[in-house]
């Protein structure tokens, strides 16, 4: 049966790829087909928040994405992913790096997706993680990254999503022309330094009305 209004599942994409190797020897061969059911609990809650777990996995979000599209590790193994049936599409993987998860901390009113209003936080990539070669996306690199709408310094020094903070929101979905890509636009996925509005500490518990934006 569907989940209640008021639960929205947290994923870390890459526990399934970290943990592949040994989880059905320790959950046995019929609970680990109920493990690491992404698409699975999509389908029941309506959307899912995804993040790293960091500092206990990596926090390259490059590779976040890679695992719940893949179900593979950075060897590209296995051939055909980890219980691929539970892979999650492209765009529910950035949704659920973007809308979803502001939605799931109640600040979707500020981050998740760029509108008028929204912090102009965005990230420029290199290449469409969208369309490129589904084992070329751990690969992909930073070309700019933007807070408050000035260039940040201190990101580009870095090689990917380069926010140099422990606790990272997801903002904002966008395309972003790029001179330097190999197309004339570059996919941009958002990730920003958490600013909190409290507004998770203070709102009402009853369910919310899920704007047409998080479908």
């Amino acid at each position: 049966s569907n989940f209640s209004k008021n639960i929205i599942p947290s994923i870390q994409p890459t526990h399934a790829t970290s943990d592949m190797y040994w989880a059905q020897e320790r959950l046995g061969p019929d609970r680990i087909k109920g493990a690491y059911s992404y698409s699975t609990l999509l389908k029941n809650a309506g959307m899912v928040a995804l993040g790293t777990d960091f500092p206990v996995e990596g926090v390259n979000p490059m590779h976040t994405f890679y695992a719940a599209v893949a179900r593979k590790d950075l060897n590209q193994y296995p051939d055909n992913g980890f219980r691929i049936q539970e892979a999650l599409t492209r765009e529910q993987a950035l949704k659920g790096m973007t809308i979803w998860a502001a939605y799931a901390n109640f600040e979707d009113t500020f981050k998740g997706s760029i509108e008028v209003g929204k912090f102009a936080d965005f990230t420029v990539l290199e290449k469409d993680i969208m369309k490129i070669p589904q084992d070329s996306i751990p690969g992909v690199k930073t070309l700019a990254t933007f807070i408050d709408g000035v260039k940040s310094a201190r990101a580009a020094a870095l090689q990917w999503f380069p926010l140099a903070v422990s606790r990272i929101q997801a903002s904002a979905l966008a395309f972003v022309p790029s001179p330097n890509a190999n197309s004339s636009y570059a996919s941009t996925a958002i990730f920003t330094p958490y600013r909190s509005s409290r507004a998770a500490d203070t709102a009402s518990t009853a369910p919310r009305p899920r704007p047409s934006s998080l479908t």
